[in-house]
């Protein structure tokens, strides 16, 4: 009986791992998307206008221009270096649970 509960847990095991992987999988190919196409959105370095502080834009220098482009894809990719991260963590333990 315990063989059969502990096979039946294993199996359990393994249907999650499949399904986390899944999801994490799902998550990269989602981030990387949204990286490629924010990317495709920055403005040119050379057409932007520059904002002096005299016309009262002190906070605003980054948001302005291509700076949040910048920050946005900065942000994109380390969810996607997260997400690639924690897919070879999940692929490695479903190495573990299948050997």
């Amino acid at each position: 009986m315990k063989d059969i509960m502990r096979r039946a847990e294993r199996l359990r095991e393994r249907k999650n791992a499949k399904s986390r992987i899944a999801s994490l999988a799902g998550s990269s190919l989602l981030s990387l998307v949204l990286l490629i196409a924010a990317a495709s959105y920055i403005p040119a370095l050379g057409g932007h206008e520059s904002v002096s502080a005299a016309d009262g834009h002190y906070g605003s220098l980054i948001i302005s221009g291509p700076g949040l482009g910048y920050a946005v894809i900065g942000i994109l990719a380390f969810v996607l270096g997260i997400c690639v991260t924690l897919l070879c963590l999940a692929l490695r333990d479903y190495r573990d649970l299948r050997d």
